[in-house]
């Protein structure tokens, strides 16, 4: 009879903890959050018919209200989606040479660009082929600000645009 007993226990047991495991996994939280930052390059005139820019700008994760609620639970980040767009170009250019990083504390994503010819909605590609939107999940999951910034040369001297990079991610939390 005891060991009837100690079976049984060990049994409940068993399935406490095996049933536990799944309802931790039926609370997994996934939803989308977004980051979005507007680059403002201006291209100043100067001595020589080409013209230089550096810009960046911060990105806090916490400022997506999503993130901001389960910050401290989350246990995966996915880049769903990553673009680069020119918007309100003052006169059509072309980027001589151009880099697009994507840096944090100690991580750097990058994407170079040449001879490409921008007016109002030229697209970046800002694709995964060297592995960028791995390590830019890296530095999402490090839950640290992040930086983008934009240097390059262009073909003329006396420009201003927009350029306007999201960053789309799908986000698993589990609160429990």
């Amino acid at each position: 009879m005891k060991i009837k007993l100690a079976l049984l226990a060990l049994l409940v047991t068993a399935i406490s903890f095996t049933g536990c495991d799944k309802l931790k996994d039926k609370a997994d939280i996934t939803f989308d959050a977004n980051y979005t930052t507007d680059l403002n390059v201006t291209v100043t005139p100067g001595r020589d018919v080409n013209g230089t820019f550096n810009e960046s700008a911060t990105i806090d994760l916490a400022s997506n209200p999503d993130v901001q609620e389960y910050l401290n639970v989350i246990q995966s980040w996915e880049i769903i989606g990553l673009t680069g767009e020119a918007n309100n170009v003052s006169t059509d250019f072309n980027l001589i040479s151009a880099n697009l990083s994507v840096t944090s504390s100690d991580r750097s994503a990058s994407w170079s660009f040449s001879n490409l010819p921008v007016t109002n909605g030229t697209t970046l590609t800002l694709d995964n082929s060297d592995g960028q939107w791995d390590t830019i999940n890296q530095m999402l999951a490090d839950r640290q600000e992040i930086t983008v910034s934009f240097t390059g040369q262009t073909d003329v001297d006396d420009v201003s645009f927009t350029l306007t990079v999201t960053i789309q991610t799908r986000v698993t939390a589990n609160p429990l």
